[in-house]
């Protein structure tokens, strides 16, 4: 392939992810608009608010990859533009570097979560069930940690300059959310439930998304143990280091305020100040 040649399907990969992102964007966007009133007329503003307070509090912890999230983008994209050969190893072993990494958080945070006292921290009142608000603290956060490696697919793509397939699981993971909410609410299945359709959208598109990519599109980057390369897996989070203080500091910008609300003015106040910020 010629210069020319690499360069016009390089240009034509940022075009389709340009165009892609933007209308996933407006999916998400108008999804996320319209779960609002959905999840505040069944939910009420205080199961509302703890809902909301506990998803920040679990984003908080999104530095817990050391970056190599991001890290990944980087040499992904090294290595292909080099093409230097390592791409199956480079993917190999940040797989089995991150699903390490959420076993290990996963053991850790069952282990800490008796100590929390998680229904003053969220400034929840005797009106919720405290064994529903131990359940719900339990299944944001495992979710939470699986999703640290289903979702090492998208940062590959992004390397590769194919983020219109990231965009495109992204968008269908939103459509599932506002359908298993729907149905979540039709069947009257509480806070646990309403909590577990929402998050089970985004995990099953991003599962579909690791079967399409690695198992049928591109077999070559199928994760294998006999792949994994100890260089490489400092060499990510080497990468990664760089990109923690700035994870760190760009989600308590972003997630903070609704904790700090739940714990000094109760739950039911972060609803109004979630929906102003919708």
């Amino acid at each position: 392939m010629t210069f020319q040649h690499r360069a016009q399907e390089r240009r034509n990969k940022i075009i389709k992810t340009a165009w892609s992102g933007l209308v996933a964007r407006m999916v998400t966007i108008a999804i996320s608009l319209l779960m609002v009133p959905l999840s505040v007329h069944y939910l009420g503003k205080e199961q509302y608010g703890l809902w909301v307070a506990i998803s920040s509090l679990i984003a908080m912890m999104g530095f817990m990859d050391a970056g190599a999230g991001n890290a990944v983008i980087n040499l992904v994209a090294h290595a292909s533009g080099a093409k230097s050969g390592e791409l199956a190893e480079i993917v190999s072993t940040a797989f089995f570097s991150l699903l390490a990494l959420a076993l290990i958080g996963s053991l850790l945070f069952l282990a800490v979560f008796p100590f929390v006292p998680w229904g003053k921290l969220l400034g929840v009142s005797e009106l919720i069930s405290r064994s529903d608000l131990n359940i719900v603290v339990i299944v944001v956060g495992l979710f939470f940690f699986v999703s640290i490696f289903t979702t090492l697919v998208g940062k590959v793509q992004r390397g590769l300059q194919e983020g219109n397939f990231d965009n495109f699981w992204s968008a269908f993971g939103a459509a599932l959310s506002l359908l298993f909410v729907y149905l979540s609410i039709e069947k009257d299945t509480g806070l646990v439930g309403f909590v577990f359709a929402f998050l089970a959208g985004p995990m099953l598109a991003y599962l579909a998304s690791n079967i399409h990519y690695l198992f049928i599109r591109r077999i070559d980057l199928r994760p294998r143990l006999v792949n994994v390369d100890s260089t490489i897996a400092k060499d990510i989070y080497v990468v990664g280091g760089m990109f923690v203080v700035l994870q760190i500091a760009g989600t308590i910008q972003a997630q903070a305020d609704n904790v700090i609300i739940a714990n000094m003015l109760g739950s039911a106040a972060v609803a109004s100040y979630s929906i102003c910020m919708k």
